[in-house]
């Protein structure tokens, strides 16, 4: 399933799922196949009557997945499958994807959603600037990262003038974007050190368990600017 969804916009998702199936010299399978997929991904009306071109993000998504899907693959693979979706409509293709792991194939996700990976994933590969950083199963990579804890942080003022403040043993700081930042430690008292260590020039302060999204910019080390 390519990113760009690959339909052609002239023909409706059913016309462009039969000419896929065609090239793959599988039409009477997909054909029979049809109606468990419309039930699996929600493919209405619109799938049969309208064209592509009418489509919404989520129906070429799902139009495009059924294409994937018309030769009954036992591995599958998805590029970036969510971007440009809806919050709403991201969990819904999330649940399909869940579907499919159950289903007993091997589902291949590149993706640049870091709750994404969390959520679906039973293995995640790490990758930056064309290279493989880590790899492994996602609570394994966040045990790894040596922090337990992070405090996200929105500051009245530049960053750079109080981060001197949060100079702390076994704690790491990670700068986001403007005034954003994010405190990374072990103790269950992070958020109370911070709001003491930063007094008034924090306009929010939370905490959270330590992501998959952190553990990414600590093994990149790259930094939202």
């Amino acid at each position: 399933m390519p990113q760009d969804a690959g339909l052609y916009g002239s023909l409706t998702g059913y016309e462009n799922y039969m000419f896929y199936a065609a090239l793959q010299g599988v039409e009477g399978e997909a054909r029979g196949r049809l109606e468990e997929l419309a039930g699996e991904l929600g493919l209405g009306e619109w799938f049969y009557e309208r064209r592509v071109a009418s489509y919404s993000g989520g129906m070429r998504r799902k139009a495009s997945l059924a294409v994937a899907l018309a030769s009954d693959p036992e591995v599958l693979l998805l590029d970036e499958p969510t971007a440009g979706l809806d919050p709403a409509s991201r969990v819904s293709f999330w649940r399909v994807v869940e579907g499919l792991r159950r289903s007993g194939r091997t589902v291949v996700m590149a993706t640049h959603f870091f709750d994404e990976a969390e959520y679906l994933a039973d293995r995640v590969v790490v990758m930056h600037g064309g290279r493989v950083v880590a790899e492994g199963e996602p609570g394994a990579l966040k045990e790894g990262a040596g922090y337990r804890y992070a405090v996200d942080v929105e500051l009245a003022v530049d960053p750079g003038e109080v981060v001197g403040r949060l100079d702390m043993p076994g704690v790491e700081v990670v700068p986001g974007r403007g005034f954003g930042l994010t405190v990374l430690g072990n103790s269950g008292g992070l958020l109370e050190e911070v709001e003491e260590r930063l007094g008034g020039v924090a306009v929010s302060v939370s905490m959270r368990p330590l992501s998959l999204g952190d553990v990414y910019f600590l093994l990149t080390g790259v930094r939202l600017g």
